[in-house]
């Protein structure tokens, strides 16, 4: 996904917007991750700001006008789209695993085809165009979070389940 986000930002840049990308985390062990070399590549070329691994993402994550999550892998629910929508940011992510059930397509952020850099180019184009747009946003995704992934009430529901299953004797 990041080579995804690499080529969109390319675009972008040949039409004139101007940002930066910065990337947050450690390299994986994933074959098809992109190793250090090519992160390394990148920066030196001006192309992504690479931060490597970091404790605390809040402050990296309330600087930025947009999430990006271009992955091409099959995940759950990743704790990135929860922090980024708690702070108000909205997320542009590829439509894979859970990732429907939290970002609400064009009001929260945009889900974009899996591999598709002109359909990702086309969402950060529309965010980081629009700041009116991308603060309702924020707040619609801020919103949603307090409304349906506070910690409170998955705590609630974790404890409803396990309540069922000992009245029930499972």
């Amino acid at each position: 996904g990041l080579t995804d986000l690499r080529d969109a930002a390319r675009l972008l840049r040949a039409q004139g917007h101007a940002f930066r990308v910065e990337l947050l985390g450690p390299t994986d062990s994933n074959p098809d991750a992109v190793d250090a070399a090519t992160l390394d590549a990148w920066q030196a070329a001006g192309e992504v700001v690479w931060h490597g691994a970091t404790r605390d993402v809040r402050p990296y994550i309330a600087a930025c006008h947009v999430l990006v999550l271009p992955t091409r892998l099959r995940e759950g629910i990743p704790r990135t789209i929860l922090e980024a929508m708690a702070c108000g940011v909205p997320v542009v992510a590829s439509r894979v695993g859970a990732y429907e059930t939290l970002i609400r397509d064009g009001e929260t952020g945009t889900l974009i085809p899996r591999e598709d850099v002109d359909a990702l180019a086309a969402a950060l184009d529309r965010w980081l165009s629009d700041d009116a747009g991308r603060a309702a946003a924020g707040r619609a995704a801020r919103a949603h979070v307090e409304e349906n992934h506070a910690i409170e009430s998955e705590a609630r529901a974790i404890v409803a389940v396990y309540r069922r299953l000992l009245e029930t004797g499972r």
